[in-house]
């Protein structure tokens, strides 16, 4: 119960043989799931939990002033390549209950690339590292710079007492130029 938040932990061994290197347990999101309808408007007024995940902590994630729907003082999140090629934006825990047709609906903006770089959608329902894969938009199919509208069925998890969305990110560090992944909404 209560607000949602990340627990983490770092553990380490001592013995005779001397001390142990810190080693990362899996992250465990605790906390009252969001009831739908879920909305998240990427602002700076954003009180929804959140957390990202990948190699490094430097990698660059945040606001752009960049919107699907036109708002000129309008957000969309961003990701660029730093050190890491790809990093996880994940949602908190929705619960769906008494929804008979759940979705999930954003907007990413489709950049032309000749390098492997992309976006997918996965679901967590169990939180032990195995999410289920459910769309992937690969940015090298891209005709044109556009804001794509995504509609998603959730119905296969709807029995689920939640589910975590897990916005997953590829963009090359080397690639030349560098493309932003952007969604929105």
């Amino acid at each position: 119960t209560g607000e949602q938040q990340l627990l983490y932990y770092a553990l380490d061994a001592q013995n005779t043989a001397g001390l142990s290197e810190l080693v990362a347990t899996n992250g465990l999101v605790v906390g009252q799931p969001y009831e739908l309808p879920y909305v998240d408007v990427f602002d700076k007024t954003n009180q929804k939990f959140v957390w990202i995940e990948g190699d490094y902590a430097d990698w660059n994630i945040g606001l752009a002033q960049l919107s699907s729907d036109g708002d000129e003082n309008g957000y969309s999140m961003a990701f660029e390549p730093n050190r890491a090629d790809y990093g996880f934006y994940n949602l908190g825990k929705w619960s769906r209950a008494g929804s008979e047709k759940p979705v999930l609906a954003f907007d990413y903006y489709a950049v032309p690339a000749t390098e492997p770089t992309s976006l997918s959608v996965l679901i967590d329902t169990k939180q032990n590292g195995q999410a289920d894969l459910l769309a992937t938009y690969d940015f090298q199919q891209a005709t044109a710079m556009e804001w794509k509208h995504v509609v998603l069925d959730l119905s296969a998890f709807k029995n689920e007492p939640y589910i975590i969305v897990k916005f997953g990110m590829v963009s090359p560090q080397s690639a030349n130029p560098q493309i932003p992944i952007l969604f929105d909404d």
